[in-house]
Formats: C-alpha cells, structure tokens, sequence
C-alpha cells in the first residue's frame, strides 16, 4: 500500500500542475514587445572591420578565375561561396570580390549561382550602398522565385536596424527598377548587360555613399592604371575600361548617352 502512495505520488503532482496552468492567473501582467528602434548611425562595413582573411589578395584569384561561363555551374557555385567566405577573401582588401560577386548575381545564367552570389554578399557583410543597391534590384526583376527571396533576405538581414540610413537608397532604387523594367532587364539573360548599360544611374539623382562618391553603376570598378577600388566616373559611350581579367564577368557599367 506504501508503495502504491509514493508511485501515484509524482503522478498527482503533474496532474496538479497542469491543472493550475489552465486557470487564469490574477497576478499576470501583459508584457508589450517592442521592435528596436533603428540604429541613426550608419557607419561604413569597413570601418572597425575583423579581418578574419589570413591570406593576401592573390589568394581570392583563383576563385575569381572560375567565374566565367566556361565552367560548370557547380564549379561557379563553389568559386561563389569560397568567395562570400571571410576566412578565404575579404572584400575590404580585395573590392574585386565584391565587383565579381554583383556581376554573378546580376548576369550569370545558372539561378543557383545568382542565389549564392546574393548570399555571399550577406556573408561579406558588404552592406555598402552599391551592394544592397544590387540586392534590392535583384529581390525585384530577378526572373527566379528562389533568388528574389534569397537576395531579400540578404537585404534585410544587412540592413537590421539601419532602416533610416538606406531610405534614399531605397527611393533611388525604385526609380532604377522602373527604368531597368523599361528596357527589359533580366538578370541571367544574354543581353542583360547590354540592357543594364542603357540606364543612367546619374540622371536619376544617385545618392551619396558613405566615402561621399554618388552611387553610378551600382557596383565596383578597378581602375587599370592604379589598380585601385574606385566607382567607375561617368564616361562616353567610345571610353571603354578594360576587364581585370579576360574571363571575370565585369560589373555592370554605365553607358552615358552622346554629349553628356
């Protein structure tokens, strides 16, 4: 009988928990959970930046070297996400990584590369204006459900509580989608370049970055006589830069019409 008293014992204690936990409770008070507001400070993704890359800017070469069409879509998905890794590049040191990774989003066919490529640009922490820019068109004319929903969450992720620093980029890049869906721009098409060289990023009032340069192509650009991470200046259609190498796909440029 004893034992029968300590085995039904824990089993009329749950019974009683329960119980008490569907009464209502007088001493409960309502907790309201507020979203934080956002941060009014917007500072550059380079200032303050870990470096986590141990390697020098040669090392992200090879990986950008395997972008170009002549690969496999899987070998360009494995060069995407070596390249959004800190550990194996640093965009920071090296802005070509930035420059080829908005290129593969914007013009490689393959969609699983495009979706990579938007979140490797979350993996880099690259919340520079040109980037998110990329990302916000992306999330909106890319032709893939997948790849607009990932460079969306991409863009809200890098932009957490830094809503206010990116509302005139986020009013510039409406005017860019409306401007980019007059001239038929889709990502991963043949002529999608050519398609996205007809908008003129500077008559539609690009706003500044956060070095103080409005934003023109939204996107990167080596100056081959320096070799130095700059936006590409408002050009003719007869000037014409380089590529860093023959097989990089180039980011997107600006093709300013004659006499301007």
């Amino acid at each position: 009988m004893r034992r029968l008293l300590i085995l039904a014992l824990p089993v009329v204690l749950v019974l009683a928990a329960s119980a008490r936990a569907g009464l209502p409770c007088s001493s409960c008070k309502t907790r309201c959970i507020e979203p934080p507001e956002d941060n009014p400070r917007c500072p550059c993704p380079c200032e303050k930046r870990l470096k986590l890359c141990p390697f020098d800017k040669g090392h992200a070469n090879k990986y950008l070297e395997k972008l170009n069409c002549e690969e496999t879509c899987c070998v360009r998905i494995k060069a995407v996400k070596k390249l959004g890794s800190r550990l194996h590049a640093d965009f920071c040191d090296d802005p070509e990584v930035l420059e080829a990774l908005i290129s593969t989003l914007f013009y490689d066919p393959c969609w699983l590369v495009r979706r990579e490529a938007a979140w490797s640009i979350f993996r880099q922490r690259a919340y520079t204006d040109e980037a998110l820019l990329a990302l916000y068109i992306s999330s909106k004319l890319d032709p893939h459900v997948l790849v607009r929903a990932r460079a969306a969450e991409a863009l809200d992720i890098l932009t957490l509580c830094r809503y206010k620093c990116y509302k005139c980029l986020y009013t510039f890049g409406d005017k860019v989608i409306v401007e980019l869906r007059a001239k038929k721009f889709i990502p991963g098409r043949c002529d999608a370049r050519e398609k996205y060289a007809l908008v003129n990023f500077v008559a539609l009032g690009a706003p500044p970055t956060c070095s103080g340069n409005p934003v023109k192509s939204g996107a990167l650009a080596i100056t081959p006589d320096s070799a130095e991470s700059t936006l590409y200046p408002g050009r003719n259609e007869t000037s014409v830069i380089p590529p860093v190498r023959g097989e990089l796909l180039p980011a997107p440029v600006i093709r300013m019409p004659p006499g301007q």
